[in-house]
């Protein structure tokens, strides 16, 4: 297994991960591969803020994570927030995930970070005993808000800036 930074040349592979993920946590059959292809573009191109990990198995794209650092936090060095960790069903079980978690903390530990944070679904206990297996503690006293859609466009339609 590789693990490394994703790059321009992966983005036929990131692709497909990325609409197997869509597929996996909307429980759809299907996906919109000019979304995937344009998320992969964005991760590879600059025009997202995160940075990417691609985990390969004989080659082939197995899994990938995505984080970004964010400033302020507990420490001049700041924290990395996870947004996605994804395996794809044929290699889970194959240790991609928890090599992926480790690149990340790996990655917070070279920008001399205090903290990794991430979120999982309340419904997927699979997720919430991988991540605590890995030492990780549940943080039970925060609220994760969303504004998409219509509601965002109203909350930023006032904006003076």
């Amino acid at each position: 297994m590789e693990i490394r930074k994703a790059v321009a040349s992966d983005g036929a592979g990131l692709a497909d991960l990325v609409g197997r993920t869509v597929m996996h946590y909307s429980k759809n059959s299907s996906y919109d591969a000019d979304h995937a292809a344009g998320t992969a573009d964005a991760l590879l191109n600059g025009r997202s803020n995160s940075h990417t990990l691609l985990a390969l198995i004989d080659g082939k794209p197995a899994g990938y994570a995505t984080y970004a650092v964010m400033h302020p936090s507990a420490s001049a060095g700041g924290m990395i927030y996870m947004k996605d960790l994804f395996v794809s069903a044929e290699a889970r079980g194959e240790g991609v995930g928890e090599a992926l978690m480790r690149a990340v903390a790996a990655a917070a530990v070279e920008k001399g970070c205090s903290r990794f944070e991430w979120t999982t679904d309340h419904s997927n206990p699979k997720a919430k005993a991988f991540y605590e297996r890995l030492g990780a503690s549940r943080i039970e006293d925060k609220v994760y808000y969303r504004v998409e859609g219509d509601a965002l466009g109203r909350m930023a339609k006032n904006h003076h800036g």
